[in-house]
């Protein structure tokens, strides 16, 4: 009976070490780390350009956008867009 406990712990304890992991896979993060960055921009343009994501979204998501428009990445390069 304690090695069924142990093993309920161990799995219990394994599967809520993974749900961030997997919460955190964003489609606009897989996009980009694949290179497709216009996929990448289209979807986080629909982040940022939600109002309800301001103050709550991932800051990942804008900063992301933000290094794209530095950059030149699936976007024109922009700097002054990169600031705002």
């Amino acid at each position: 009976m304690t090695l069924v406990r142990s093993t309920v712990r161990v799995l219990t304890l394994l599967i809520f070490c993974a749900l961030p992991a997997v919460a955190s896979a964003q489609p606009w993060l897989t996009a980009y780390q694949a290179g497709e960055y216009g996929k990448a921009a289209d979807l986080l343009h629909e982040i940022v350009s939600d109002p309800e994501n301001l103050g709550r979204g991932d800051p990942r998501a804008f900063r992301l956008l933000a290094r794209m428009y530095q950059d030149g990445l699936g976007v024109p390069r922009d700097p002054i867009g990169a600031c705002s």
